[in-house]
């Protein structure tokens, strides 16, 4: 969901055509954001046939990463990651059968081109 003051059709038109799934323009009504939200968590349940706070969970052998709360969780010990650290995690988690090379893990979770 995009939140923007932009109004015109066109920057409308250019956020939906990135992925955007709505477009909220200030000012907004906070109760209409609120029913927008409700409306894609309720599509979602309906096409998934998952609750989003559910499938927020993951996990691979004894970790489990609650990436909506940003919580990882090892055996029963909760254990604080820097941000780059989370980040790494969380790719690695993702893709538990996948080999990174140091330039995809750079360029992937610090944004950065090595070439």
């Amino acid at each position: 969901m995009l939140v923007s003051a932009r109004t015109a059709d066109i920057d409308k038109i250019r956020g939906l055509g990135l992925a955007a799934d709505d477009y909220v323009s200030k000012p907004f009504s906070p109760s209409e954001l609120m029913a927008r939200v409700k409306a894609h968590l309720e599509r979602y349940r309906k096409l998934t046939g998952k609750d989003p706070v559910e499938s927020s969970l993951l996990s691979l052998g004894p970790i489990s990463v609650d990436h909506l709360k940003k919580i990882v969780r090892v055996r029963d010990g909760e254990i604080e990651l820097t941000s780059r650290e989370y980040e790494l995690l969380l790719l690695f988690v993702n893709n538990p059968d996948r080999l990174f090379s140091k330039e995809e893990l750079y360029s992937r979770v610090w944004g950065e081109d090595t070439g």
